[in-house]
């Protein structure tokens, strides 16, 4: 019985850590300048097929660059523009249950000019 609630336990982090089919809702907030906003997430079974954020007011479309797992640590990149400035996060999170959260890093798409960085939070949709 031990063993079959354990690999139940690691399956479900498992489908979680490869960011199974579905759709995550839930926000993030800059340590820089403390602005805020929602963050939507869909997830094939091995890629990151949108994110979506809010940046004052306004939905923010993304391009999904990668998305790496290591055991229940997940990190994933896209790419955007914002007031003419091409753009790229780096979140990188741990599992839990049915969320992820943790920092993210924004930067000009070159890397060489950080722009901010905070925390996120994301839970599975029903």
């Amino acid at each position: 019985m031990f063993r079959r609630l354990l690999f139940c336990a690691v399956g479900l982090v498992g489908c979680i850590v490869a960011q199974a089919p579905g759709s995550y809702a839930g926000s993030w907030m800059s340590r820089a300048n403390g602005g805020a906003g929602k963050l939507s997430l869909a997830f094939t079974t091995d890629a990151l097929d949108s994110a979506t954020f809010s940046y004052e007011g306004q939905d923010v479309k993304t391009k999904p660059i990668s998305l790496t797992k290591d055991g229940d640590r997940v990190e994933f990149v896209f790419e955007y523009t914002l007031d003419g400035n091409v753009l790229r996060s780096t979140m990188q999170g741990n599992v839990t249950a049915k969320a992820v959260a943790g920092k993210y890093k924004s930067a000009t798409a070159d890397g060489t000019t950080p722009v901010d960085e905070g925390t996120w939070e994301v839970t599975l949709k029903p």
